[in-house]
């Protein structure tokens, strides 16, 4: 279904918003919870993609290394840097990551966002390295994509 190149996609996620650690300045992410969702390509094609959730199917390695936290997947600034990931992790059948937060004055207002439950999302941005495409009976014609 979608092409076999390594397209971005976008799913949202929540912001573990109790996590907060004042005296590091992170913040836990669940970046997938391998939840079933409804995608759709360029041309209008529907489909459907559930994300594996091991060790095995996600590449951790730039998450360990310390990719960064964009503001409105802006990258274009160094600006739009908002933090930095670390210690991605399997837990309960979820992704999740510590994100240390920037300490510039300008994204103070974020972080008391985040710590107020104002922000409680984010989007996280990914790319598909293999699926297996299957037909769901109750999906009908619509394809389920296992990444």
């Amino acid at each position: 279904m979608p092409n076999k190149k390594h397209t971005p996609i976008r799913i949202q996620c929540d912001i573990r918003a109790d996590s907060y650690n004042e005296t590091d300045n992170t913040i836990d992410l669940v970046f997938t919870t391998g939840k079933k969702g409804l995608r759709r390509l360029w041309d209008g094609t529907q489909y459907y993609e559930r994300l594996e959730v091991s060790e095995k199917a996600i590449r951790m390695e730039r998450l360990k290394l310390g990719a960064p936290l964009l503001d409105s997947h802006m990258d274009y600034s160094l600006n739009s840097i908002i933090g930095i990931t670390g210690n991605p992790r399997i837990e309960n059948g979820q992704g999740v990551v510590t994100v240390r937060l920037a300490t510039r004055p300008e994204v103070q207002g974020i972080i008391q966002d985040i710590r107020a439950g104002i922000i409680k999302n984010v989007s996280v941005g990914y790319k598909k390295y293999a699926y297996t495409e299957v037909i769901e009976p109750s999906d009908g014609d619509i394809p389920l994509i296992l990444s």
